[in-house]
């Protein structure tokens, strides 16, 4: 299993406290990594109603 994590803020808070292994994408959502994923879990302050996060 791959763990990924984005973040649309270029520095968010926490990012060095993940651990060994884990991918971090930031300052944008990556469409490919969104694609290939087969669960997303999303924080709940994101509106999923966006288009975008909604093509499945």
């Amino acid at each position: 299993m791959t763990v990924r994590v984005m973040d649309s803020r270029e520095n968010p808070p926490g990012a060095e406290q993940l651990p060994s292994g884990v991918e971090l994408h930031t300052g944008s959502f990556n469409p490919e990594w969104l694609n290939q994923a087969d669960l997303i879990v999303c924080n709940p302050g994101i509106a999923l109603q966006r288009q975008k996060y909604n093509k499945r």
